[in-house]
């Protein structure tokens, strides 16, 4: 965990620095800031500063009794505290618990200006005055007659309440008691915008209805009237009032009240509000200091969820930084201070472990796109030739000598015949030799015809061989080889850390719901790891909820802060 603590509150106030009001509870959670070590040797405490609650109103409204009803009346009683006419009275409880009381308005306009002038606002023109007296009633005691003795009278003129007064009793919540039936006079409205233009929203409206005396009527004209006020002093509305209803005789609706105030009261100051509270007040205060504590914890991871994960200053890890903070900050809330120093031990393995899964679950690789080369063969194809004989025929011209027989004159018919005689004479004649009869034949046509010759011309088919070369089949043949682009391929060349989003807000979350649990537990404790863990579960089953959700909102960046609190608040702050 980070130990250079002006390093961490400086990266906590450069990150907060528009939300001052989360400021001092980070700043508390660390254990060894000079301002925390000052508050530990000046007032031994370690939880917010002094609470401060002025009850004021007109005299008989029911002041004194809603400080009984607060407190209880044994702590009011035994200071033997009474109402307050012209004067400004103090009770300081326990834990540095003070409750003031102030002369009422709207009667004598001297004890008015008593009460203006405590409270820092313009007093009626006449009389002015220019001191009041603080009797503080916190050591003061009743003798057996019931008189109180030990009573500290203090004079504040003008110069005391500008140096001393006004800073050292500042009010943290202003209780505006009204008793509706005696109606909301123009010295009332005046009284109260006066409050609201110095004070605002520190101003709750105490609406005391008496038993029998108090009509709806009254009620609801009391509303218009002070609502009218409210507008006149803010005019846009952002200013708006909070009423409680109580009875100051039968103390109900005290609840609404504590709510109310326990709204006003800086949460890092709840503590002290519930050390004092009585029975159901407490439980109603402590449902308060958790809400409130809550809310804070929503604001933290909302804004941190939009920081890179890697986010350093002077070498100080900013998640391991924040889990530390949000830690001290649980324990300081419910008052476990004496056990800091052992859940800052415990959870400091805890935290360097989810704060590294955080960072690997929230950061990606860089990767570029190379490009990736090859060779590549360029190919043609040839053919592959088969060679074909084949046996043509030719038309040739040729010239033939052609023999013919023709009879001489008269004779050429009988020639004729007579050849034929004479070939049938020479195959009788069988006797002599085939030499002899051709002979006799020849001698014999030679007498009869005469023989002629003539040139002749005709066409001859002459075969003649041909060879036929024909593509059988192709084949490949590589003719070039070449280097081109064959594709891309992913390189990391490093990594990016992203925001912080879910992941970063559930492990806050899980640290500050776990160690208030550690501190609230009764009995015998487990490991403070135990119960972190726990928490982790349950919240991680809501964030999975709106997990979509709360992808989209900080994916918008810083303009969606205030919707990502919110959307936390819906989960684990209602």
């Amino acid at each position: 965990m980070a130990d250079d603590n002006s390093s961490t509150l400086a990266i906590l106030t450069a990150i907060f620095h528009d939300q001052p009001e989360l400021l001092r509870a980070v700043k508390l959670g660390d254990l060894h800031s000079s301002q925390l070590l000052e508050e530990v040797r000046t007032q031994n405490k370690l939880f917010g500063g002094p609470v401060r609650q002025f009850a004021v109103g007109r005299t008989g409204a029911g002041k004194t009794t809603l400080g009984n009803l607060l407190f209880g009346a044994e702590a009011m009683k035994v200071t033997g505290y009474n109402d307050c006419t012209d004067y400004i009275g103090r009770v300081r409880l326990k834990s540095d618990m003070s409750y003031f009381d102030t002369p009422g308005a709207g009667g004598d306009d001297e004890y008015e200006n008593y009460a203006r002038m405590a409270l820092g606002l313009p007093q009626l023109s006449v009389p002015e005055v220019t001191e009041f007296r603080l009797l503080d009633f916190t050591n003061a005691t009743l003798d057996a007659r019931q008189r109180v003795e030990n009573v500290t009278q203090t004079v504040i003129t003008a110069d005391d309440y500008e140096k001393g007064f006004a800073k050292k009793y500042p009010p943290d919540v202003l209780m505006y008691v009204v008793s509706p039936h005696v109606q909301f006079v123009r010295t009332d409205r005046e009284y109260l915008q006066d409050m609201l233009k110095r004070y605002g929203d520190r101003v709750v409206i105490a609406l005391n209805r008496w038993d029998g005396m108090t009509a709806e009527n009254h009620v609801e004209n009391v509303r218009r009237q002070i609502d009218t006020v409210y507008r006149h002093v803010s005019p846009d509305g952002s200013l708006r009032p909070r009423y409680a209803e109580f009875n100051a005789r039968t103390g109900s609706g005290m609840d609404e009240l504590t709510r109310h105030i326990c709204e006003v009261i800086d949460p890092a100051k709840l503590g002290r509000m519930q050390a004092v509270l009585d029975g159901s007040l407490k439980d109603q205060a402590r449902k308060e200091r958790a809400r409130h504590y809550h809310r804070t914890l929503d604001r933290i991871a909302a804004r941190l969820a939009l920081h890179t994960v890697d986010h350093q200053t002077a070498g100080l890890d900013l998640i391991t930084l924040a889990a530390d903070g949000v830690a001290q900050y649980g324990v300081l809330t419910f008052e476990a201070e004496n056990e800091a120093q052992e859940v800052r031990d415990e959870l400091a393995r805890h935290v360097a472990d989810e704060a590294e899964r955080v960072r690997r679950e929230r950061t990606e690789d860089i990767v570029t796109q190379q490009v990736k080369t090859g060779t590549r063969d360029i190919i043609t194809q040839e053919p592959v030739y088969d060679i074909e004989e084949k046996i043509e025929y030719e038309t040739h011209r040729i010239s033939e000598q052609i023999s013919e027989s023709t009879g001489v004159g008269l004779w050429k018919s009988m020639a004729i015949q007579t050849g034929a005689a004479v070939d049938r004479a020479a195959n009788w004649l069988q006797g002599g030799t085939q030499k002899e009869r051709e002979a006799i034949k020849h001698q014999a046509r030679k007498d009869q015809v005469k023989i002629t010759t003539h040139m002749v011309e005709k066409d001859i088919q002459v075969p003649v061989k041909r060879y036929e070369q024909k593509i059988a089949s192709y084949q490949d043949k590589v003719i070039a080889t070449v280097t081109e682009v064959v594709g891309m391929t992913d390189t990391v060349v490093g990594t990016r850390a992203l925001q912080g989003a879910v992941p970063l807000i559930e492990l806050l979350l899980s640290i500050g719901h776990g160690v208030e649990r550690f501190c609230v537990a009764t009995g015998e404790r487990k490991p403070i790891d135990d119960y972190v863990a726990a928490a982790r579960d349950q919240i991680a089953l809501e964030l999975d909820r709106v997990r979509r959700q709360l992808d989209q909102l900080i994916e918008r960046g810083a303009p969606a802060e205030q919707q990502i609190a919110d959307l936390l608040d819906s989960l684990f702050a209602k």
